[in-house]
Parts: structure tokens; C-alpha cells; sequence
């Protein structure tokens, strides 16, 4: 993951991959490609993905744009935010040992 430090836009080129992927991975569905509006949508309206994620993913793929425009703290705070609500997503979806292949 990129350090906080390095530009915001790479960090959310690294942060919303690795959504992507994750998503992908857990839920089998083909998202690591999807651009990031197709992504969304697909979170909205994939019965295989549970509903609050989109809430959180949308905040997150808003990311970049908030950091965009604030200056110093109030980025960097967005920034970490962002990726505690990607490991939040991550931890409460990881599947469960019975779920396990």
C-alpha cells in the first residue's frame, strides 16, 4: 500500500486496486477490470456482495477527490480513514472457517 506521504492519487490508484481485487477474489465476481463507476454499480447490484459495502466503498472511491482539494492534516486523516474502512470491509468479509474451500 502506498505511504500516506506519497501522492494522494497514487494512493487511491493502490487503495481502490486493491478493493478490486479483494472484491473479486471473495465474491467471485469480475471486478478487478471494472472502472470505478462500473465497480460501484456492481457492489449496489450484485446479490453476492452484502449491501453496506457500497456505502463504504463509495466513501472510499470519493477519497481522492476530498484529498484533492484539502490541505496537509485533513488529507492525510481522509487517507487513513479510508484504509480503516477497507480493512473493516475485509475483516467483516473474510470468510469464516466453514466457509473455507
Amino acid at each position: 500500500m502506498a505511504e500516506l506521504t506519497e501522492s494522494p492519487k497514487e494512493f487511491y490508484s493502490l487503495l481502490t486496486a486493491a478493493f478490486k481485487n479483494y472484491s473479486a477474489l471473495r465474491f467471485q465476481v469480475p471486478l478487478a477490470s471494472a472502472t470505478d463507476q462500473e465497480f460501484l454499480v456492481a457492489l449496489q447490484s450484485n446479490s453476492a456482495i452484502p449491501a453496506w459495502i457500497y456505502d463504504d466503498a463509495q466513501q472510499i472511491f470519493e477519497g481522492l477527490m476530498f484529498v484533492k482539494f484539502a490541505r496537509g492534516q485533513a488529507g492525510l486523516d481522509r487517507m487513513r480513514q479510508d484504509v480503516k474502512i477497507f480493512k473493516t470491509i475485509v475483516l467483516k468479509t473474510l470468510p469464516k472457517k466453514e466457509e473455507a474451500p
